[in-house]
């Protein structure tokens, strides 16, 4: 069962439990998740993971985490010609939680 692609509760069901009598602290960790499942769905990020592991368990690279990066870089590539090091940096270490999270 992979936690990326398990169902959530609608954004309406979070906002009534946070506003039913929940403590602050409760609400407060709703509106976050929400902020966190709008990031979500606003970037496609689950899309996005869900395709580049379906891809990385039809091609059963050798090296995951390397063809992992690979792609993440030509698709970068592919939409942007200018792409900072750090931006790099930032896809290599989230490449690598992924990976964590597959294996």
């Amino acid at each position: 069962h992979n936690r990326f692609l398990a169902p959530r509760p609608t954004r309406r069901a979070r906002l009534m439990a946070a506003a039913d009598g929940v403590s602050d602290a409760d609400a407060f960790a709703a509106r976050e998740e929400l902020a966190l499942e709008r990031y979500l769905q606003d970037n496609r990020v689950e899309e996005t993971v869900a395709e580049l592991v379906h891809r990385l368990l039809a091609a059963k690279p050798g090296n995951p985490k390397q063809w992992l990066l690979d792609m993440l870089e030509k698709e970068i590539s592919d939409e942007s010609d200018e792409l900072a090091e750090t931006d790099l940096h930032r896809l290599f270490a989230v490449t690598q939680k992924i990976t964590s999270e597959i294996f």
